[in-house]
């Protein structure tokens, strides 16, 4: 899948480019001083062109300085009284080829200002070849910070692109490529800079004994010939890795159903068990919000009934009677085994956002902190966990940390080529997040290292 491709090229830094030419465009920026800050100021003399301009670094997350006051101060004596000293700086069509170095340095000049762009739109009463001139005369004094050009026009123009260029000054013909190029050297200075910060992943934060429970379970499915964990196996091995998993137990008679709900405590949810049964709902296997001895009883019955009739060949080993969770914002996080990359894990909110919309984010295992964190706030749905819908702040911790102990279980556990936990269920801030369901799938023996 390309997703995973380009997902894993984040995760060590590799910058993807879409095409050979971004790929250029790119390369001409890495050897540029790294900037010391997120402040962007773009100087033109063409209101359209820096509006393309400040599209493209929307586009790339960039951050482009908007204290007017401030620059104001900066660039009075740069800009006629027709221009604007907001970002764009503005010095209109009308202006000369000096002005470009009057602004420049004075952009370089300034500790708040962290790189620039500067555009030249040809002009009839203007040299390219001077503009580009004056330019190099301004980075000359100051390099300190990067500085990117587009000179937009004919064959002069041209000339002056190879000039900047010759000289190192990243230089492109459209505004959009340069604003890209900056992009992606931002997207690599901040890669650089977060992995100063961060620690490796680990290993499991867990005992030898819930080590050895997790081991069993595997291979009593193994003795027993299945690849496919039942809910409660995998719900198990999750609670012994450090999930959140609500109480539960398997009751395989309806009086053994009932004495499990009693000691768990009302509501409920009720699902039948079974390796052969994967969609449990589209069979009937599921009751929820059961509040009382009697409904366990005629749960119990209903569920085995239709689960019978529907698959008169599954092995039916009982029900799983759950603890009712609070309602949350539901979510999945899972895994797969790539071809190239080993196990892949996943993360996006649940329902139709998966489904249908494909919302959904990847990285490869094992995960550093940062890694869950950056999965988390990929997808396009993430502002339903801040409270969008309902105003309640979901546990956006708790979550960070289930990714990324999952990423730690399948590294640690390599029989395991296939997980789902869906829903993970998010609750309020502060009240962490809980397995609701989950499903396992085991590696055939042969194929195991």
């Amino acid at each position: 899948m390309d997703q995973v491709f380009t997902s894993a090229f984040k995760q060590v830094g590799i910058l993807r480019a879409k095409t050979t030419r971004e790929a250029f465009d790119w390369a001409r920026i890495f050897s540029m001083e790294k900037p010391k800050g997120n402040n962007v100021v773009i100087i033109t003399n063409g209101g359209g062109a820096g509006v393309m301009a400040t599209d493209e670094a929307e586009e790339n997350g960039l951050h482009l300085l908007d204290d007017y006051a401030y620059l104001q101060e900066v660039f009075r004596n740069c800009v006629p009284e027709f221009g604007s000293t907001r970002n764009p700086v503005d010095l209109t069509g009308q202006t000369g080829e000096k002005a470009y170095k009057t602004a420049l340095e004075a952009a370089l000049q300034q500790e708040k200002i962290h790189a620039v762009m500067v555009i030249y739109c040809e002009a009839p009463l203007t040299d390219p070849h001077l503009v580009a001139q004056n330019i190099l005369e301004a980075v000359k004094n100051n390099c300190s910070k990067p500085v990117v050009v587009s000179i937009i026009g004919g064959s002069r123009s041209q000339n002056a692109i190879n000039l900047l260029n010759e000289k190192g000054i990243p230089t492109y013909p459209e505004p959009e490529r340069a604003m890209d190029a900056l992009g992606a050297f931002y997207r690599w200075v901040r890669f650089v800079e977060g992995e100063k910060d961060e620690k490796p992943p680990g290993k499991l934060d867990i005992d030898e004994v819930n080590i050895k429970c997790m081991r069993e379970i595997i291979e009593a499915s193994r003795r027993e010939q299945r690849l496919q964990l039942v809910e409660s196996e995998a719900k198990r091995i999750l609670e012994l890795a450090g999930f959140d998993v609500p109480l539960f137990e398997v009751g395989s008679t309806r009086e053994e159903c009932v004495k499990a709900a009693e000691r768990i405590g009302f509501p409920v949810v009720m699902k039948i068990v079974s390796e052969d049964i994967i969609h449990k709902t589209e069979a009937g296997g599921v009751r929820l919000n059961i509040k009382s001895v009697e409904e366990v009883k005629e749960a119990y019955t209903d569920i085995m009934t239709k689960a019978r009739r529907r698959y008169p060949d599954a092995h039916l080993r009982g029900v799983l009677v759950n603890e009712m969770v609070e309602k949350g914002v539901e979510t999945i996080v899972g895994m797969s085994s790539d071809p190239q990359f080993g196990p892949v894990v996943m993360f996006g909110l649940g329902g139709i956002y998966v489904e249908v919309l494909k919302d959904v984010s990847f990285r490869v295992a094992p995960l550093s902190r940062r890694d869950a964190d950056e999965m988390i706030h990929e997808i396009r749905t993430t502002p339903l966990l801040y409270g969008v819908r309902d105003g309640i702040k979901r546990d956006i911790e708790a979550l960070k940390d289930a990714v990324y102990r999952l990423g730690l279980l399948v590294t640690e556990f390599n029989d395991i080529v296939e997980m789902d936990i869906n829903p993970l269920m998010i609750l309020e801030k502060g009240k962490g997040c809980k397995v609701v369901d989950a499903r396992i799938t085991l590696k055939p023996q042969e194929e195991i290292p």
